[in-house]
């Protein structure tokens, strides 16, 4: 590449810079426009061709920044806001009141106590206990009377404690407790089973009891205690042992002499199974054919049996069944053990004997003494 360092190339040269023309002469009525405001330095404003305003003929103007008062006001776009038809209001309005009456019922009518139930709990095999607590709503004092459950298939109730004692048979007996203003008092209701089939076969049927509530004027409410369903309130003899009842001997005393040739023998049986038993006989356990005489009746036991009431032993109960032995009696194998074997009937009639063997002595001749001389 060559360098050229000489003059510059008349074909290199840039253009001549010409003036630039002098302004047009205005005429009288352009710059009697131009200061028509009074200000030679004013700026021109030229009609709208369109008939509008005059607008603005320097494009290199000022704008009005928003904010400096010159704003134009511009109207909100938006849709008009729609009214819920009459019928819709109306219905709101009964819906409403309703309601509000619903609730200010509710309030009046309520009951001055309310009451709670615990789950069921197991005394023993055979007996159930459920916890009650009443609670005052109200300031004045109140007394719970006795509650009065239906009847349960197979179970029955066997009573409240709480304020009483229980008694000397071991069932309690109610007293009416009394219930002080915004105070609270708890008892417990007790359930016993009478016989499981009957208890099963109501399955998951609901069980609630009425609970009357008195207060000091005589007006009183019934509370509603809701216990869940009957398959809940059954022990554990109703799931181990459901079939039939099973005799448990539990004492075999007094002996005294019922006679100047008999021995009168008190045995208590208590029935561990899940349905009821009846007593039908006792016989030697060494010679079957020999049978021992049950009385129908002395006033002079611990629990007689009464003529003409069958000797049933209750689930989970005792009963004592009196015995009647012959003195100097030879038909007795006099070398063995005094055993004998009670036989009961435990759930159907036609289902076989249940036996329960006692033992009474170590010899028939030392229980009943010298076999008389023939």
């Amino acid at each position: 590449m060559q360098w050229y360092d000489g003059p510059a190339r008349p074909d290199r040269l840039p253009p001549p810079v010409s003036d630039p023309p002098p302004p047009a002469e205005e005429s009288r009525s352009d710059r009697g426009r131009s200061y028509g405001d009074g200000s030679p330095g004013a700026r021109s404003r030229d009609p709208d061709p369109r008939g509008g305003p005059a607008y603005d003929s320097d494009p290199y103007a000022r704008r009005p920044a928003p904010g400096d008062g010159m704003d134009a006001d511009v109207a909100e776009v938006g849709s008009p806001r729609r009214r819920l038809p009459r019928w819709v209001r109306f219905a709101l309005a009964v819906a409403t009141a309703l309601v509000v009456g619903w609730l200010a019922l509710t309030r009046l009518t309520a009951p001055d106590a309310d009451v709670r139930v615990s789950r069921p709990r197991f005394v023993d095999n055979f007996t159930t206990r459920v916890d009650v607590t009443v609670r005052s709503r109200v300031g004045d004092p109140q007394v719970v009377l006795a509650p009065r459950p239906s009847a349960l298939p197979g179970l029955e109730f066997a009573g409240v404690n709480g304020a009483a004692d229980p008694t000397v048979q071991g069932r309690v007996e109610w007293r009416s407790i009394r219930l002080p203003g915004h105070g609270q008092r708890g008892f417990s209701l007790y359930w016993k089973v009478r016989d499981c089939a009957d208890a099963l076969a109501a399955g998951e049927r609901e069980v609630a009891v009425p609970l009357r509530v008195v207060g000091a004027g005589g007006a009183g409410s019934t509370l509603r205690m809701s216990l869940g369903v009957q398959s809940g309130l059954l022990p554990s003899v109703c799931t181990t042992d459901q079939g039939t009842g099973r005799p448990r001997l539990v004492d075999t005393g007094p002996v005294r002499g019922a006679g100047p040739s008999s021995l009168l023998v008190f045995v208590t049986v208590q029935n561990v199974g899940g349905r009821p038993l009846t007593y039908r006989d006792t016989v030697v356990t060494a010679a079957p054919s020999v049978r021992v005489v049950s009385p129908s009746g002395d006033s002079a036991g611990p629990d007689p049996v009464r003529q003409g009431q069958p000797r049933l032993v209750p689930v989970g109960e005792e009963r004592t069944i009196p015995l009647d032995f012959r003195a100097n009696d030879c038909r007795v194998p006099l070398d063995s053990a005094a055993m004998v074997t009670m036989r009961f009937t435990g759930g159907e009639a036609s289902a076989r004997p249940v036996e329960l063997t006692v033992r009474l002595a170590d010899s028939w001749e030392n229980f009943l003494g010298v076999c008389a001389e023939s």
